[in-house]
């Protein structure tokens, strides 16, 4: 993920939002435990995440609300759980999910 947020340094969404690259490490019904390394970013009070699977596909469940700006997203109250990972919008590559993301910010939603 590190390269992909280097090469894509001059997406508006990387360049205004970028937070960190979050390790998330969720219990999958089935799976056991799976660790990704998400990158995660940040509009105000909400955050987002974006990933990539198995198939070539891009997905984020958009964006959630967070109790402060250095908030881990997977803290209470935030709404992330392995439900934000499951049932999303693929997009065919990276950039894609990044345009959806950066459109559809709460700032955005505001003005």
């Amino acid at each position: 993920m590190f390269a992909l947020i280097e090469a894509h340094k001059d997406h508006p969404l990387i360049e205004h939002h970028f937070h960190q690259i979050s390790i998330i490490t969720l219990s999958v019904p089935n799976g056991g435990q799976a660790t990704m390394y998400l990158p995660d970013f940040r509009d105000g009070l909400y955050a987002a995440l974006f990933w990539d699977d198995a198939d070539g596909n891009w997905g984020s469940g958009g964006w959630i609300p967070i109790a402060h700006v250095d908030a881990d997203i997977t803290c209470p109250p935030s709404a992330f759980s392995i439900e934000y990972l499951q049932n999303n919008p693929a997009f065919p590559i990276a950039r894609s999910v990044m345009d959806h993301l950066f459109n559809t910010r709460p700032s955005q939603a505001a003005q």
